[in-house]
């Protein structure tokens, strides 16, 4: 799927005012991708970019909207998604593995907080 080769993504969570959170950076596993999405379902829009930050899939509610590469996400991610928005299966702790701010605010003490206040979601 993501073609610039790396193991991690970039995530972004929008808000219903269309604010969106820093570059959330994860790894590029399906189960990790499929467990963002489920822990973001309240927000109106997730966009997940390869770390080059072209585009290569959104959600709407919780829900795939548009997916660059079908392949990918009929053969890796819907196998992984459905079962966790279904309850069959729990999302994974998500493995954040850089925040997209300075580092002075590179702490998950303070933007998981951030994050839970501006957007509404909780990502811990």
């Amino acid at each position: 799927m993501f073609v610039d080769g790396n193991d991690r993504v970039k995530a972004y969570i929008f808000n219903r005012e269309g604010r969106y959170t820093p570059a959330i950076y994860i790894s590029s596993n399906s189960e990790q991708v499929a467990s963002f999405i489920v822990k973001t379902k309240d927000s109106p829009r997730v966009v997940i970019t390869n770390t080059s930050d072209d585009f290569e899939l959104d959600t709407m509610d919780g829900f795939i909207d548009k997916c660059i590469d079908q392949e990918y996400l009929v053969n890796e991610l819907l196998e992984v998604l459905i079962p966790m928005q279904q309850g069959k299966t729990q999302p994974s702790k998500i493995n954040i593995l850089a925040w997209g701010v300075s580092e002075e605010n590179n702490k998950d003490s303070i933007i998981i907080p951030y994050i839970k206040e501006k957007i509404g979601i909780d990502l811990a």
